[in-house]
């Protein structure tokens, strides 16, 4: 079995709706996922994949991403931040603004 990475990612969506969290919520069931308002306010979500690799655990988190957003008020290009934990815990932020 693959390791686990740990994602966070945090939208530029300030003062999104319950249902929008909870649209949220549901997408993210089969990865573990957990929904809520970041520090700064805006939307924010937390969600495990399964990968062989750090490379591997990217691009699955942009796909998940990509999948779960856009048509639950969260739109992709929203994206401000996405930091991936390694398994040894060497945590790599992918993006930032």
């Amino acid at each position: 079995m693959s390791p686990s990475f740990s994602v966070y990612v945090e939208f530029s969506t300030p003062d999104a709706s319950p249902d929008t969290y909870e649209a949220l919520f549901e997408a993210l069931a089969d990865v573990d996922g957990s929904v809520g308002p970041a520090p700064s306010g805006c939307a924010s979500a937390r969600f495990t994949v399964q990968a062989p690799d750090f490379t591997t655990a990217a691009s699955t988190s942009l796909a998940t991403i990509a999948a779960v957003t856009g048509t639950r008020g969260v739109p992709l290009d929203s994206v401000m931040r996405l930091h991936i934990d390694s398994p040894n815990d060497q945590g790599a932020p992918i993006a930032s603004s």
